[in-house]
């Protein structure tokens, strides 16, 4: 958050964002979601893994799919808030 506070401080409040700040902000965006999302999908892996793969013995590749899942929220969280941000903010 600090990045983004820095690069839109140097920006003038009244002129609307430049394509590299937009950019910028929306990778950010991007990258703090899909990180948030697959932290959320690492505990949802070992917690399958240690309940369901080692105690029950199911196949191994059921255990990653709470990261899939995870990952496919943190997209579409992700889309969300960029349709915010570029509709709504910095014009």
């Amino acid at each position: 958050m600090k990045l983004v506070a820095e690069l839109l401080r140097r920006q003038d409040p009244t002129q609307p964002h430049t394509v590299l700040t937009r950019v910028i902000v929306s990778l950010i965006i991007v990258v703090a979601n899909l990180i948030y999302a697959g932290f959320f999908g690492v505990i949802g892996v070992i917690a399958i893994y240690l309940l369901f793969v080692e105690l029950q013995g199911v196949a191994l590749h059921w255990a990653f799919a709470p990261l899939g899942i995870a990952l496919i929220f943190g997209v579409k969280t992700s889309y969300a808030y960029l349709l915010d941000y570029w509709r709504n903010y910095g014009h």
